[in-house]
């Protein structure tokens, strides 16, 4: 009886070792695949932060040309303006020598008429004079 006892046990022992077996490979089933889990999740996320880089170079490459552009309307409009400041600077000096012509026109036909009036004082006057003289010689 103490025999049937005894092997019981052993059993029970044997059967428990097996049980501890079964477990501890289990344990390093799981550690084995928490391990891969982990390096596919590195691997994932070592993925995510490439597509997140080329992204970001992207995004500046996009901003440098977007600062590019505002840089190139700046200088469009700055362009113009002078151009409209030229065109009007134009305009105002065709307008400023078109007026210089009229002065010129106006001074010279002033200076006609002036002159016409003086000769017509200075024959005038040699009339008197010749009259006078006539006068003083009767």
């Amino acid at each position: 009886s103490q025999n049937n006892e005894q092997t019981t046990e052993i059993k029970s022992i044997e059967s428990t070792e097996e049980t501890v077996e079964k477990e501890q490979e289990q344990v390093v089933e799981q550690e084995q695949s928490k391990s891969q889990t982990e390096e596919n999740n590195n691997e994932e996320l070592e993925s995510i932060i490439n597509q997140i880089k080329q992204e970001v170079q992207s995004n500046q490459s996009q901003s440098d040309e977007i600062s590019i552009n505002n840089e190139n309307t700046k200088a469009v409009e700055s362009i113009e303006l002078i151009e409209q400041e030229q065109s009007q600077n134009n305009e105002q000096t065709t307008e400023i020598e078109s007026i210089e012509e009229q002065v010129v026109e106006q001074s010279q036909s002033d200076e006609i008429s002036i002159n016409k009036q003086n000769v017509r004082e200075i024959e005038s006057i040699e009339e008197q004079v010749v009259e006078q003289s006539q006068s003083d010689e009767i």
